[in-house]
C-alpha cells in the first residue's frame, strides 16, 4: 500500500513537472504571456494537462495485468487525475471571460457554438467522473453494477475528447500561429486521448 502511494506520487510529480514546464515554455517564454499570469492562467493549463494524462493512464491500464501499473497504483493515479481536473474546472470558472479567452466569445460576448459544445461536454464529463468516483464508496457500491461503472467512465472520457476537440481544433489547423512552433496543450491532451481510447479498444478486442 505505502509502496503504491510512493510510486503514484512519483508518477504524478513527474507528469505535473512535465506539464508545467511545457506550459511555461510555450506561454511565458515562447508566447510572451506575462509572468503575472503564471499562478492562474498558465498553471491552469498545466493542471488540466497533467490531470488528463493521469486519467488516461488510469483509464487505459485499468483491468490489465501489467508490471508497470498495479491496481493500487492506478487507483491513486485516477483519483489524483480527477482532483486535478476538478481544480481545473474551478480555476477555469474563475478565469472564464472574454478578456481572458476571446476566441470562445463572439462580438456580443456570447459563447460561440464550438465553445458552447466544448464547455457543455466538459461539465457533463466532470459530473460523470464524480459519479464514477462515488460509485466506489459504501453509499453507492452495491447500487451501481460493474458494467454501469464502465459505461459511466467511457462516456466521461468520450465527452472529455469532445471538450478538447471543440475547444482547440481551430488552433490546431494553424501551426504557423503556434507559440514557438510548439503544439497547443489541448492538442497534446487530445493525442493522449486518442492513444488512450485506442489502447482501450484493443484491450477490449483482446478480451474477445
Amino acid at each position: 500500500m505505502e509502496k503504491s502511494k510512493k510510486h503514484a506520487a512519483l508518477v504524478i510529480l513527474l507528469i505535473f513537472l512535465f506539464s508545467t514546464g511545457y506550459a511555461v515554455l510555450r506561454y511565458n517564454i515562447a508566447g510572451g504571456v506575462l509572468w503575472s499570469r503564471l499562478p492562474m492562467y498558465v498553471l491552469n493549463k498545466s493542471i488540466s494537462l497533467s490531470g488528463f494524462i493521469l486519467l488516461i493512464i488510469s483509464y487505459s491500464y485499468a483491468d490489465r495485468k501489467n508490471a508497470l501499473f498495479g491496481k493500487e497504483l492506478l487507483k491513486h493515479i485516477g483519483i489524483s487525475g480527477f482532483l486535478l481536473i476538478l481544480l481545473h474546472a474551478v480555476l477555469s470558472l474563475l478565469l472564464f471571460r472574454p478578456s481572458v479567452y476571446p476566441k470562445f466569445f463572439d462580438k456580443n460576448e456570447w459563447l460561440t457554438t464550438p465553445a458552447g459544445i466544448s464547455m457543455l461536454a466538459g461539465v457533463i464529463a466532470v459530473v460523470l467522473m464524480w459519479v464514477y468516483n462515488m460509485s466506489f464508496t459504501i453509499l453507492y457500491k452495491e447500487k451501481i453494477t460493474a458494467q454501469l461503472k464502465q459505461n459511466i467512465i467511457n462516456s466521461a472520457m468520450l465527452l472529455s475528447g469532445f471538450h478538447l476537440f471543440f475547444m482547440g481544433y481551430k488552433g490546431w489547423l494553424t501551426p504557423e500561429k503556434w507559440f514557438g512552433k510548439l503544439p497547443p496543450i489541448s492538442l497534446i491532451a487530445f493525442i493522449f486521448f486518442i492513444l488512450g481510447m485506442g489502447s482501450n479498444f484493443f484491450k477490449g478486442k483482446d478480451k474477445n
